[in-house]
């Protein structure tokens, strides 16, 4: 694996959860982003790390989860593509994660 790519979607997982986060705490927030740098960076290095997660769902297919060191509550849900790992969704376990995988409101 060579890198990694944030789907818009994630992109905007993290900046929702940054800001939310940093309501309370800003070194909170600023930690949080790094966990999740972290562990980007070591999924680029063992891609097959996060177990597979099942959802019937054929667009999701082959879809990954692992949760966020030190911010257990969220998960981060990758896919392996090629020579990238793409990170298509970060959300917070207590939500429902099968209707905002299928982008259901």
């Amino acid at each position: 694996m060579q890198r990694a790519n944030l789907s818009r979607p994630a992109h905007a997982d993290l900046s929702t959860i940054m800001h939310n986060i940093s309501k309370t705490s800003p070194r909170s927030a600023r930690q949080f982003l790094l966990a999740v740098e972290k562990l980007t960076g070591r999924l680029i290095a063992i891609p097959e790390m996060g177990p597979l997660y099942e959802i019937d769902h054929s667009e999701l297919a082959g879809l990954r989860v692992f949760p966020i060191p030190r911010f257990k509550k969220y998960l981060l849900f990758y896919r392996i593509q090629d020579e990238e790992i793409e990170v298509v969704r970060v959300i917070h376990g207590a939500r429902d994660i099968p209707a905002v995988l299928e982008g259901k409101p």
